[in-house]
């Protein structure tokens, strides 16, 4: 499920709905993006939602604080954002 134009900032999966403020037509051109938070999806239903949040914040903390979360998201640490597929912005970690 695709949920567009939302204000958040930039783009989140949490289980099988996507969250962006790209309009529809602007995230369907970004296919990188697109399987990006697909396999985010694919992660969530591997790991469930409970170990798949904790993971992710925990990469994410320790991304802040280290000062390696240079593109916001889940930070170059989180293992959560490291294994999803290219189109992410992680690729530059």
């Amino acid at each position: 499920m695709l949920c567009s134009g939302l204000p958040v900032d930039g783009t989140m999966t949490i289980g099988n709905t996507i969250l962006t403020r790209l309009p529809h037509d602007e995230f369907a051109d970004r296919p990188g993006l697109v399987a990006h938070e697909i396999s985010h999806s694919t992660q969530s239903a591997t790991l469930g939602n409970d170990v798949y949040v904790v993971v992710w914040a925990v990469g994410a903390a320790a991304s802040y604080v280290t000062g390696n979360a240079p593109y916001g998201g889940g930070g170059c640490l989180s293992p959560i954002e490291l294994t999803a597929a290219p189109g992410g912005g992680y690729e530059r970690c």
